[in-house]
């Protein structure tokens, strides 16, 4: 890939595009999104949407770091587990499962998974949430 003009060409297209947090009509009428990405036409390639998936899951692992104190010894099955819940709901959401957290924050992992199991969560998407629950039961 050349990126020899890599800055100068990135500033320009976003100076002219401007930013856009959430979907919009364009001029055209094509759904678009960011810098002026064209989702209706081009869409999101597989690529794009893993580097996005990359980034939003080193957020969520550091937002959890920060904020809950018994995420950071967690071992690397249970953090993945933890970090795939908050991807689907939400820091927001994950917040609301107090016993759960309560739990982990003890190291009672099985009652954690309990926790998880007994929630509105677990009925929307029960086959997710009961691999979750059990990477937490047992860690692996």
């Amino acid at each position: 890939m050349i990126r020899s003009l890599n800055n100068e060409v990135l500033s320009l297209i976003k100076e002219e595009e401007g930013y856009r947090q959430f979907p919009y009509l364009c001029s055209r009428g094509k759904t678009t999104i960011g810098y002026g990405f064209n989702l209706d036409d081009v869409g999101l390639s597989k690529e794009e949407a893993g580097l996005l998936l990359e980034f939003r899951v080193d957020k969520i692992e550091e937002e959890l770091f920060h904020k809950y104190f018994w995420f950071r010894p967690l071992d690397d099955n249970r953090k993945s587990a933890i970090i795939s819940m908050v991807y689907q709901l939400g820091i927001n959401g994950f917040s609301k499962f107090k016993k759960m957290i309560k739990a982990l924050e003890n190291e009672d992992y099985d009652l954690a998974s309990t926790e998880m199991l007994d929630s509105k969560w677990a009925r929307q998407t029960p086959n997710r949430v009961l691999r979750a629950a059990e990477i937490i039961r047992k860690g692996k």
